[in-house]
């Protein structure tokens, strides 16, 4: 989130903001997937539960791109905040343990 912060705080436009947190996470999530294959986190069951992802991953790549189209410059900030602020308080609840 840190790189949300600075992006907010440096006003860049959407597009801007757009590239630059596809960029970040297409890394980040690049340096996760090959240290978890190397670490031997890949599993059978892994790749099942990923294949099963596959069509939410469609569906919110395409509600993504409806959505970009559709919110105004001057919400978008508003919108970041909201987002923000709701995965804070989520961090906040604590989970609890069903086994």
């Amino acid at each position: 989130m840190p790189v949300v912060v600075y992006g907010t705080l440096r006003r860049w436009n959407p597009d801007r903001f757009r590239g630059t947190l596809q960029a970040h996470f297409l890394v980040s999530g690049i340096l996760v997937v090959t240290g978890h294959a190397l670490g031997g986190l890949w599993t059978a069951d892994s790749l099942i539960l990923y294949a099963y992802s596959i069509p939410a991953i469609l569906l919110a790549t395409g509600l993504g791109m409806f959505m970009n189209k559709r919110i105004p410059a001057k919400k978008f900030e508003s919108y970041l905040f909201f987002i923000i602020i709701a995965l804070g308080v989520l961090l906040l609840i604590p989970m609890t343990d069903n086994q």
